[in-house]
């Protein structure tokens, strides 16, 4: 049996949909999540039969998954109970929105296990939250942080978005303010992006939406960067943020190169050479389950060198960077056969002043973070 150490489960129901997602989800409605509830079962009891599934991190994410009521959250935690060995979770982390976690949710997850909360805050001021799509207020991002903290989730995290529609310097100064002021553990801060498929794109092919200017994104993201230094927090991979002794485990293992196994429709799996996607449809996936026990989707087999080479490419959102050498040993012949030619066009990015060399450990520049995306392309055959 393969044993796999991360493990994320994909909930796929939110209230409404924010301009700028085009994440999958579906309008939440008591029969389909139980119609899910159901599905997920299976598709758990059948990887466990292949798979020694034995977590160390666990990522709830959506979706909303704090959208659920009491008894189906209850049961989506009872299954994982059920099916996984956790013996050795170290973190198990649960996505929501503020305002969707009531004193009888929080005390419920606390008590099946969860210690770490994510919230979608994404805003501190109400227009801009209202304009987005979002379905909370800024004052119940705060109260819901208090509520966690009393029932003793410490580990807490907020994603926010920089260069929203409408949002000027000082908006963006005050969001930070307060974000300080709440003093999660744990901050992401993504630079808003024009997704296919979202309402946001549409709006924008019609020039119905000004976007912010490359220069006004990179002023902003660096007000952020600056602003979280000076109130102590370290900035440890592109977009995230965190006090001491607070990173997500689970996406640090994914970016290190571990492999992972994600369950419900559209989740994403990596094991050994293998990568598979379930398909992105509720209803296929509920029928597929109740039909085979088998999720309907796509699985790939890499090449090992494509293996590596994507493994590695991810490395560098980390912002410690990586051993080239350090890797390639750790991810067998192929990775090792591949390290010349990395360290030939590490050496060319190193010239381009995107990457930062130390003896044979690299890692990008402040200037090579605006290019990350350039930089692991570069990195491709």
């Amino acid at each position: 049996m393969t044993e796999v150490r991360h493990i994320y489960v994909h909930v796929p129901f939110c209230s409404g949909k924010c301009v700028y997602c085009n994440f999958y989800s579906e309008l939440y409605a008591e029969r389909a999540a139980d119609n899910y509830l159901n599905a997920l079962q299976k598709e758990l009891a059948t990887a466990s039969s292949v798979h020694a599934l034995c977590p160390e991190t666990i990522y709830l994410g959506g979706g909303t998954p704090s959208l659920l009521p009491p008894r189906q959250l209850q049961r989506l935690l009872q299954i994982l109970h059920q099916y996984l060995n956790l013996e050795s979770v170290v973190e198990w982390t649960l996505e929501g929105n503020p305002g969707t976690l009531s004193p009888e949710k929080i005390a419920l997850i606390r008590e099946e296990g969860v210690n770490r909360v994510s919230l979608g805050a994404q805003s501190m001021d109400d227009k801009t939250l209202s304009d987005i799509g979002r379905r909370h207020t800024a004052l119940q991002t705060g109260d819901t942080v208090k509520q966690l903290r009393s029932a003793g989730i410490e580990n807490i995290g907020l994603d926010l978005i920089a260069c929203l529609p409408g949002v000027d310097e000082a908006t963006w100064h005050q969001t930070l303010t307060e974000i300080i002021e709440i003093a999660p553990p744990h901050l992401s801060v993504y630079a808003l992006s024009v997704e296919p498929g979202s309402l946001l794109y549409s709006r924008w092919q019609r020039q119905a939406t000004l976007l912010a200017s490359s220069e006004a994104e990179q002023a902003a993201l660096a007000a952020a960067e600056t602003a979280l230094a000076r109130a102590g927090y370290d900035r440890y991979e592109i977009s995230n943020y965190s006090q001491v002794g607070h990173r997500c485990l689970h996406n640090v293992a994914v970016w290190s190169g571990a492999d992972y196994i994600g369950f419900g429709p559209s989740a994403a799996s990596r094991i050994g050479s293998q990568r598979r996607t379930n398909d992105a449809a509720l209803s296929k996936y509920c029928e597929a389950m109740s039909a085979s026990g088998a999720p309907p989707g796509c699985t790939e087999t890499l090449t090992a060198e494509t293996d590596a080479i994507e493994r590695f490419m991810f490395t560098f959102r980390l912002l410690e960077g990586v051993s080239a050498e350090g890797f390639a040993r750790k991810h067998g012949p192929a990775a090792l056969k591949l390290l010349p030619s990395w360290r030939e066009k590490l050496t060319s990015l190193k010239t381009a002043g995107l990457v930062q060399q130390a003896e044979d450990h690299w890692a990008l520049t402040p200037h090579g973070r605006l290019f990350a995306d350039t930089v692991a392309e570069y990195l491709l055959p």
